[in-house]
């Protein structure tokens, strides 16, 4: 990887950080992570290498098709769970709506230059969702995705243990 890809990750890394903080606001245990694996073009290998470290049983890859429109609504349902919670109990309450993330329109403005930052980052040839069986507690809810090039993997980690 090269400098500038690897400012690229740094920053993609904390955007996700930052609202992982962001969401442990209204809830706890929430984890975002990305990884960038080099020089690899075997799916399986990788995802079995990658997740070696989380004492896993089983794990499967399924294909999925990537797009834009899948991978906003993969970030809109963890990035901004904070929004969500139909109670209104643990989420924002902007009962004025002044804050900007309260419009769904403002979402994609959010996501663009992170959409962006992938597709700089890949040559996207395919992407898969990682299904995750573990000997020990891995999280309540959790999406784990593989965008993968030709020669190069983001592993995406989603999740909230609480």
């Amino acid at each position: 990887m090269n400098h500038r890809d690897d400012l690229l990750v740094a920053d993609l890394s904390g955007f996700l950080r930052a609202f992982e903080w962001v969401n442990a606001k209204c809830d706890n245990g929430f984890t975002f992570r990305v990884n960038c694996v080099d020089g690899v073009s075997d799916v399986a290998l990788a995802v079995a290498k990658q997740f070696a470290s989380e004492n896993s049983i089983s794990i499967s890859t399924e294909e999925i098709a990537y797009s834009r429109e899948f991978m906003s609504k993969v970030l809109t349902r963890w990035l901004l769970c904070y929004l969500n919670d139909p109670v209104a109990r643990d989420r924002l309450q902007d009962t004025r709506q002044n804050f900007s993330l309260s419009h769904p329109d403002c979402h994609s403005q959010l996501l663009s230059p992170i959409l962006e930052t992938i597709e700089r980052l890949v040559a996207v040839r395919a992407a898969y969702k990682i299904e995750l069986t573990t000997k020990g507690h891995y999280a309540c809810d959790s999406d784990d995705i593989v965008i993968a090039g030709d020669d190069r993997m983001l592993f995406f980690h989603f999740s909230v243990s609480d």
